[in-house]
């Protein structure tokens, strides 16, 4: 299905389950996997890539957008990482640049334990999946969905300009819809998995982690240990944004991106 605005909708089955994605651009293969609220409603950033990409940008099996009713056999992270690779595959793509945002970075970094030669490399801003020492994720079942996207921003007025003052019915309904999903997928332990951070050392994929330095939902000690347990990784520090980077700025994040695009051969 084509959209005015260039994205393709398309979906695929898996087990009995239909997996929704977009795609746009013809460049080099990018997988966006997006926070665990789902995209926003300004499609900025995944336009921008799309300009220098391929992007194909799923829905997570389970959450808004993705028939969430078909998922709920799915019982943890890992279970949705092994999905989307398989779903990968069977599309035929490979050396792929997977950017994860958040909880999707979590989601690339199991995909790339068990799939390494499955990507060319990762971007990965705050990713949540490893517990960290010295502080706490935080804890979004303690608030409402709305407060929680709240605190993803450092700047207020980016929020507001994304989703209104106040956010419409459907999109409340979506972070809900979002909620229940993590917590079957997440919950327990919270956000991350104990056994993540050492088989990092099997991930053999070039990775840049990217940190908002107002980020008060991902504490940096957790990109700083992806670091630390990956063979090739550096940590880049975005000024004034939050956990929703992306959004806050979406051409300097995607300027990064694009940095660690592929050369083409003349």
């Amino acid at each position: 299905m084509a959209h005015d605005d260039g994205w393709q909708e398309a979906e695929v089955d898996f087990g009995g389950s239909k997996l929704r994605y977009r795609v746009k651009g013809d460049g080099p293969p990018l997988l966006l996997l997006p926070h665990d609220n789902g995209y926003p409603p300004d499609d900025t950033f995944l336009d921008t890539l799309a300009a220098d990409w391929r992007v194909y940008a799923p829905w997570l099996p389970g959450f808004h957008n993705s028939n969430p009713e078909d998922w709920t056999w799915l019982r943890d992270t890992r279970d949705l990482s092994l999905v989307l690779s398989a779903v990968m595959r069977d599309l035929g793509l490979h050396d792929l640049t997977v950017v994860g945002l958040g909880y999707g970075g979590w989601v690339a970094a199991e995909m790339a334990c068990a799939n390494p030669l499955l990507f060319r490399q990762m971007v990965l801003l705050a990713p949540m999946g490893i517990r960290p020492d010295h502080a706490t994720i935080y804890d979004q079942f303690l608030v409402g969905s709305e407060h929680y996207a709240r605190r993803c921003f450092h700047d207020i007025d980016a929020f507001e300009r994304v989703y209104t003052p106040e956010p419409p019915f459907e999109q409340l309904e979506a972070w809900e819809t979002d909620r229940e999903a993590l917590i079957r997928l997440a919950w327990k332990p919270y956000l991350y998995d104990p056994s993540l951070e050492r088989l990092l050392a099997g991930a053999h994929v070039p990775t840049v982690v990217l940190h908002g330095d107002d980020d008060r939902v991902v504490p940096r000690e957790c990109s700083e240990r992806y670091v630390a347990a990956l063979q090739d990784a550096r940590l880049i520090d975005l000024p004034n944004c939050g956990h929703a980077a992306e959004v806050e700025d979406p051409a300097g994040v995607a300027r990064i991106v694009n940095e660690v695009r592929p050369k083409v051969a003349v």
